[in-house]
């Protein structure tokens, strides 16, 4: 069965419009087919992306992802790569004998390209 919109009604129409104009791609119809919406890889990483920094926000830019992995339905070996586009620096320790990895966002703000030319340069 085909949405027409699939955002809650109660959101107001700027709000909609603007989620759906930056995370989906509109394929425009011909004749016969109305324009529809899709979600690429690279939109669904960007949406991912911007869920990650809003709880390294909440949670005052220190994430333990485990509980957030299976609700974005993300791979283990995923989630550290998006946390490091991001500028986070990953730590692991055992607890109750799990593993428990954290994200930390600290400044000054170092980006993956930013770490490989520092390391060319020495």
């Amino acid at each position: 069965m085909y949405q027409e919109n699939i955002l809650p009604k109660a959101w107001p129409d700027i709000l909609k419009q603007s989620l759906l104009n930056n995370f989906t791609l509109k394929i425009e119809g011909d004749g016969k087919k109305r324009a529809s919406r899709c979600m690429s890889v690279r939109m669904k990483d960007k949406i991912i992306l911007h869920i990650l920094v809003l709880c390294l926000i909440v949670d005052n830019f220190t994430l333990e992802y485990s509980d957030i992995l299976k609700d974005l339905k993300i791979g283990e070996k995923r989630m550290p790569l998006l946390l490091r586009s991001v500028g986070c620096q990953i730590k692991s320790r055992v607890v109750n004998k799990v593993n428990v990895r954290t994200a930390h966002l600290t400044a000054p703000l170092l980006l993956p390209s930013q770490n490989l030319l520092s390391s060319k340069r020495k």
